[in-house]
């Protein structure tokens, strides 16, 4: 640190942030002055080296530890109010300039729910279905003011969803039976004993509907189990329920495809 004045008793000085500077100074002006010092190296701590290193030298600050001589100003008291007054002005301005951008942003994102919602009649009920998703988009809707086109179909299939009865799982009846449903997947499951083609097919009765899964019969796999979903079938096979709506089938015979020609398994 240079001195090169030492500043009256009586006269005090600031930092920016309102502390007080306890160093001789060099006075600008009335109200402004100023104060040099050494800065430590910020590598090496002012170590000039490393401890973990003996005979290392600092490359940064070349064993002395130091850095740069750095300047700081300091205010009168005057001269601080003055600061800050002027400071919290332009805070005051630069907070109203964004209080302002904000709600223009926010008509214009009213404007366009708005817009949205009239061009699409019922998406604004349909917004309110009782689903995760649904919810999200609404969310959406108001925060950016728009919604993509498949996203306006999805919170109509949603809502569609919701609003739909919602089917009864019946009880699977236990023992061997006739079974005619719908098969809605086929899948190869691996076992010790290979591969085996399974599905899983839906009964639909009046009352609700219950789902079986069990082995692919062999009468109706030969025709290939890439095109067996979504088509009919009916068999004869041994029914046991795991839960409400859901149970295994085994030893199935008599499987046909409805409306083809039928095969026994």
């Amino acid at each position: 640190m240079t001195q090169t004045e030492t500043i009256p008793t009586a006269t005090f000085y600031f930092h920016r942030d309102g502390s007080p500077c306890t160093r001789p100074v060099h006075v600008e002006s009335a109200h402004v002055a100023n104060y040099s010092y050494v800065d430590t190296c910020q590598r090496c701590g002012g170590a000039g080296g490393w401890s973990g290193w003996p005979g290392f030298t600092c490359f940064e600050c070349g064993g002395s530890g130091k850095s740069k001589i750095r300047t700081v100003k300091v205010y009168s008291a005057e001269k601080l109010a003055r600061l800050n007054t002027a400071e919290k002005k332009r805070n005051a301005k630069k907070l109203a300039a964004r209080i302002a951008e904000a709600e223009i942003a926010n008509a214009r994102k009213t404007a366009a729910r708005a817009s949205l919602l009239t061009a699409n009649p019922g998406l604004e009920t349909a917004l309110l279905a009782d689903h995760a998703i649904s919810r999200d988009l609404a969310d959406k809707l108001t925060t950016y003011g728009s919604l993509s086109s498949a996203q306006i179909e999805l919170a109509f299939k949603l809502a569609a969803d919701a609003n739909s009865p919602k089917p009864i799982k019946l009880e699977v009846p236990a023992g061997r039976h006739a079974i005619e449903g719908t098969i809605l997947s086929v899948k190869d499951v691996e076992s010790d004993y290979g591969i085996t083609w399974k599905m899983l097919v839906e009964v639909s009765i009046p009352g609700g509907s219950y789902r079986v899964f069990g082995t692919v019969p062999g009468s109706i796999c030969g025709i290939g189990v890439g095109s067996l979903k979504g088509r009919r079938v009916k068999l004869t096979a041994t029914v046991q329920p795991k839960e409400p709506g859901f149970g295994f089938y085994s030893r199935p015979t008599g499987a046909q495809l409805v409306g083809e020609t039928e095969a026994t398994a």
